[in-house]
């Protein structure tokens, strides 16, 4: 699959309820990267989220990318663990 368009209007925001929760929007990842994505971010300690993308949070001047995006891409969120060294030190 081919790399997100640089498409100024693309500004995809995080889900405001997993932001309250402690959530942290990373990026937008292609779901053939995205188990990739998550192995990375778990062994550096997170908790990892992949969300699908909600169509109407793609920006007006991204709306023909839409449908691309929303099936073939990933929004990555990351926590804090309570344990914050893989090792378990920390």
């Amino acid at each position: 699959m081919s790399p997100v368009p640089d498409c100024p209007g693309i500004g995809i925001p995080g889900d405001p309820e997993l932001l309250a929760a402690g959530w942290v929007r990373r990026h937008v990842v292609d779901t053939e990267r995205a188990l990739e994505a998550i192995a990375l971010y778990q062994e550096l300690g997170f908790e990892v989220r992949a969300e699908t993308l909600n169509p109407d949070a793609i920006g007006p001047g991204c709306g023909g990318c839409s449908p691309v995006l929303c099936s073939g891409y990933l929004l990555i969120y990351t926590r804090r663990t309570a344990q914050r060294c893989p090792g378990g030190a920390g």
